[in-house]
C-alpha cells in the first residue's frame, strides 16, 4: 500500500463488491490489491471429489486464477454449479456463454463465463469459505 492508500480505504466491504473506485488506476485493481494477497484457506482434509489432472484446462484455469493445488481435488460440478467439499459455491458452471440463472447463481454478465471467468469466481468462493460472497440467495 502506497501514498496514503490502505486496505481498509480500498477494500472495505462498505465500498461494495469491487472496492473503492478511487483506488483503482495505474495498474491497481480490486482483484490484484484486495483478493490477490489474501491468504488462501487451509488445504482441505476431506476425501477427493475428482481426479482432475493439473494439466487439464479446468485445473490450469483454477491454478492461474490463484487456487492452491491442494484445493483441486475437492472441487466439483453438480447440476450446473461448482461445488467445494460437496457444498454448492453459488458459481455457475457449464458451457461458456450459455444462459445463466442470475437469480440463484453468480454469473459473468448474465452468462456462464469462460473457463477463466468461472475459475476466478470459484477462487473467490473458496477464499470466502466455500460460497461466493455475491451469492444472490
Amino acid at each position: 500500500w502506497v501514498a496514503g492508500y490502505t486496505e481498509e480505504m480500498c477494500c472495505g466491504e462498505e465500498h461494495g463488491p469491487e472496492g473503492n473506485a478511487v483506488c483503482w488506476s495505474g495498474g491497481y485493481s480490486y482483484e490484484l490489491c484486495c483478493l490477490g494477497h489474501r491468504r488462501a484457506p487451509p488445504c482441505p482434509t476431506g476425501r477427493p471429489r475428482n481426479d482432475w489432472s493439473t494439466r487439464s484446462a479446468r485445473a490450469a484455469a483454477l491454478l492461474t486464477a490463484g487456487l492452491q493445488e491442494c484445493h483441486l481435488s475437492v472441487l466439483g460440478i453438480s447440476a450446473g454449479e461448482w461445488t467445494y467439499n460437496d457444498t454448492p459455491t453459488c458459481v455457475a458452471a457449464g458451457v461458456p456463454m450459455s444462459r445463466c440463472p442470475e437469480e440463484v447463481l453468480v454469473c459473468s454478465h448474465g452468462m456462464v463465463g469462460s473457463l477463466d471467468e468461472q475459475a476466478a469466481l470459484v477462487v473467490e468462493a473458496v477464499r470466502a469459505g466455500g460460497v461466493h460472497p455475491g451469492c444472490p440467495i
